[in-house]
């Protein structure tokens, strides 16, 4: 809708209005020309056509060379724009698409990371555990035959054969060991002290002509004390 000024206050009413809503002045016919408006050349306001000098920055439009004295932004847009201020810790991107070459062969590796790499289970450990399972079950296998076997060598001896109970015996509690071990590796729970007590006592076994359980204990002692298991025991 069009609008004019007051030709006493200046102030802005619709085109057909005969009085005005501020002073009360009656409007006469001139009003209808001044509605024409013009844009200041120094701060960008809109006036009326007809009026001598700016009425925000007191510019003298019959002096103006129509240019603006000095670059000023449109306050109308700049009351527009959202101010953006970025926080300290912004990541600054790179000029180059790639970063320096000194920047990635010297960047620390992060607390996360080192964590995640610490507590990975690593693969010695998963041999042993599977080792001490494998060798475990065959020792309570072979405790059972040889109680069998000793028993009846017992009742062919009067009794006398019996003495060798001991052996089933101690076959059947260090594989019982075993295969909790071995378990316990299976599902990442190995601890330093069970492990390493099960591997000493497979090695023990030779002392019994059992050769499979003297590997599995020996493999089972170099593997935990390696340098890669023993920062996941201290790590965990």
């Amino acid at each position: 809708m069009n609008k004019k000024l007051c030709v006493n206050c200046r102030a802005e009413l619709d085109f057909d209005a005969s009085f005005c809503n501020e002073c009360g002045k009656v409007q006469n016919q001139m009003a209808n020309s001044q509605t024409q408006t013009k844009q200041c050349p120094k701060c960008f306001n809109t006036v009326n056509a007809n009026i001598p000098f700016c009425s925000k920055c007191g510019n003298n439009f019959s002096t103006s060379s129509g240019m603006p004295r000095e670059t000023k932004p449109n306050p109308r847009v700049e009351s527009q724009r959202m101010d953006f201020n970025p926080p300290s810790n912004f990541p600054v991107p790179y000029q180059n698409q790639n970063p320096p070459i000194q920047y990635i062969q010297q960047a620390p590796m992060n607390n996360y990371a080192q964590n995640q790499f610490s507590n990975a289970f690593p693969g010695n450990l998963q041999v042993v555990a599977i080792f001490q399972l494998v060798v475990g079950i065959l020792e309570v296998i072979g405790s059972v035959l040889g109680g069998f076997y000793v028993l009846i060598v017992g009742i062919f001896t009067f009794g006398i054969g019996l003495l060798l109970i001991f052996i089933p015996l101690i076959f059947l509690i260090v594989g019982i060991f075993s295969i909790i071990s071995g378990m316990n590796g299976i599902n990442k729970r190995t601890t330093y002290g069970f492990s390493m007590f099960v591997a000493i006592s497979q090695m023990c076994l030779l002392l019994m002509c059992d050769v499979l359980s003297f590997v599995s204990g020996l493999i089972g002692v170099i593997f935990l004390n390696n340098s890669e298991s023993k920062n996941y025991f201290r790590n965990n």
